[in-house]
């Protein structure tokens, strides 16, 4: 009896517990957007509004310790390879950022009635105050004017060139060429170029390059269009004509499924711009409130000099009234001694007269 009792107490030391089910979305990092974008976007601008507890208006300005506590609930809805950690979480900071500029942008026009309801009072009210700041409306003034003269037109809509390469992919069986890409995001409905510059851009791409895209898409070696492409276009700090928002300016590279990534130098370029524009809008902030207080300490000196002119004014005024008045009182009494004495003599004159006639 006890050996059975022994028997059925080491099998249900050896009875394995059911594996919890990883319910986790599995997601693949390709350049500097994730695989699929929209919803991970989404999900990412989810996670710091419910989570945002400073006076924070840019992603460089959230503290490291806690954006890390963002990246951890990030995990724990989403997996990936562990080999392509250091590029999940540098294009998790990439995507995230745009996501905080894009909503600071919009938050900058409302009114401060209109507090977005994540968002503690005191932080917004913070938030509004350095918006009102000449510093920052001069700041962001600039910023406006360069990106207008880069603006450039394009029918992709909300959608990154990663998606849409990713549609093009599974249309054409086969990945698309940049010219591919370009077009798709270039030509309206009526299949018409969205201006001229682009129907140039990519009719004389086609006349010198075509051939070697044919010979490319024959060969498998897509990536040769996109250098090529780059190279017709021209780059401007890493991104080029047709590379969308410019968070796809990587796009290009590897599918970082197959070969995790060892050089992250653009982000930490990225991140460095971010402090040093932090510190640009801080320094700013606090030159304007040296110029706050040295202009009213100004006013406050012209108006004590205000007072001391009106001091002296009235103190001038004041003696020429005192003068005046004096000058009446005293003219009045001598006017009545003087009277006095003229009436005594006249009297005494009189009387002379009189008693000379007696």
């Amino acid at each position: 009896m006890a050996a059975d009792e022994e028997h059925d107490t080491n099998m249900g030391d050896n009875d394995e517990q059911p594996a919890v089910e990883d319910r986790r979305v599995n997601i693949r990092v390709r350049g500097k957007a994730f695989i699929p974008s929209h919803s991970v976007t989404r999900s990412i601008t989810k996670i710091w509004k419910a989570r945002f507890t400073g006076c924070w208006d840019t992603w460089s300005s959230v503290p490291r310790a806690e954006r890390n506590i963002w990246y951890d609930a990030f995990k724990i809805k989403y997996k990936w390879d562990a080999r392509i950690e250091g590029d999940v979480k540098s294009v998790f900071n990439t995507v995230g950022s745009r996501s905080f500029r894009n909503f600071m942008s919009k938050a900058r026009k409302k009114p401060p009635t209109e507090k977005p309801e994540f968002m503690h009072d005191e932080a917004w009210q913070t938030l509004c105050r350095r918006w009102r700041l000449p510093a920052f409306i001069a700041k962001s003034n600039k910023g406006k004017k360069a990106r207008e003269a880069n603006k450039r037109l394009h029918t992709g809509g909300s959608a990154s060139n990663v998606d849409h390469s990713m549609q093009l992919a599974e249309e054409l069986k086969r990945e698309p060429t940049a010219a591919e890409i370009f077009e798709r995001t270039h030509k309206g409905k009526n299949k018409m170029f969205v201006n001229d510059e682009a129907r140039e851009t990519w009719e004389q791409y086609i006349e010198y390059h075509g051939a070697d895209d044919s010979l490319d898409i024959t060969s498998g070696k897509i990536s040769n269009t996109h250098k090529r492409w780059i190279g017709h276009v021209g780059s401007k700090n890493g991104s080029y004509y047709g590379s969308g928002s410019g968070v796809d300016k990587y796009l290009f590279q590897r599918d970082t499924d197959d070969e995790p990534s060892v050089n992250n130098s653009h982000e930490d370029l990225d991140r460095f711009e971010d402090r040093l524009n932090q510190q640009e809008v801080e320094q700013g902030l606090m030159r304007d409130e040296f110029d706050t207080l040295r202009n009213a300490q100004e006013d406050q000196s012209r108006k004590l000099a205000q007072v001391l002119e009106a001091q002296a004014s009235y103190e001038q005024n004041l003696k020429k009234i005192v003068y005046e008045e004096v000058t009446k009182v005293v003219a009045q009494e001598v006017g009545k001694v003087v009277s006095q004495e003229v009436s005594k003599a006249t009297r005494q004159i009189l009387k002379a007269i009189s008693g000379k006639k007696v």
